[in-house]
């Protein structure tokens, strides 16, 4: 079993997957402040680290988030 985890910075996303309390593999993309390209960002991190035996996955965001808003702040 894999554990994702995501910190979703200002400038880019940082991805790793987890197994056993070692890091498999890793990311970093850069991203943008518009909310459709956080998505598009969250969702290429995950996806670049993904497998098939991942059983969570974590966001860490700094500052506030509102999804029904549309905030990231």
């Amino acid at each position: 079993m894999s554990l994702v985890g995501i910190d979703l910075g200002g400038t880019k996303l940082a991805a790793v997957r987890i197994r056993e309390g070692e890091i498999v593999a890793r990311a970093r993309i850069p991203n943008t402040s518009e909310p459709d390209g956080l998505v598009d960002c969250a969702r290429a991190g995950i996806e670049s680290v993904w497998d098939v035996d991942v059983a969570a996955v974590g966001v860490g965001v700094a500052g506030l988030v509102s999804w029904p808003e549309g905030v990231f702040a």
